[in-house]
């Protein structure tokens, strides 16, 4: 795949562009091109921090390598060795992420919740 960095030339091969557009094009477009976005597509951004909250995956906050998960996440696999990873429609009661969901609708003070494995499965 080629990831092209600098456009050399513009070809317009749609409807007519009214010369107004085509000055507001040069004026405000150009510019904000090679000085705020160095002359690359706006979406090649940069290399995320440490601080960044990362939207390009299902960890936003960055906690999955953080010792305390990793830890919890080892505790409870040797305390449940006959737990099977499956969906969440299949869980029954005792299974520690419908626990989980009962724990936070009481902290909440709700009857009942559901948890996602993201924001985009929340949102569905």
């Amino acid at each position: 795949m080629e990831v092209v960095d600098q456009v050399t030339s513009v070809t317009h091969s749609g409807p007519a562009i009214s010369a107004r557009l085509r000055e507001r094009i040069a004026k405000e477009f150009h510019s904000r091109w090679q000085d705020e976005w160095g002359g690359k597509f706006v979406t090649h951004g940069k290399a995320p921090g440490s601080d960044a909250v990362r939207l390009d995956g299902n960890d936003y906050l960055a906690v999955t390598g953080h010792p305390e998960i990793v830890q919890a996440q080892l505790d409870a696999l040797r305390r449940n060795q006959d737990f099977i990873v499956q969906s969440g429609v299949f869980q029954l009661e005792g299974n520690p992420s419908s626990q989980l969901e009962k724990a936070l609708a009481a902290w909440v003070g709700k009857e009942g919740g559901l948890l996602c494995q993201s924001g985009y499965t929340a949102n569905l």
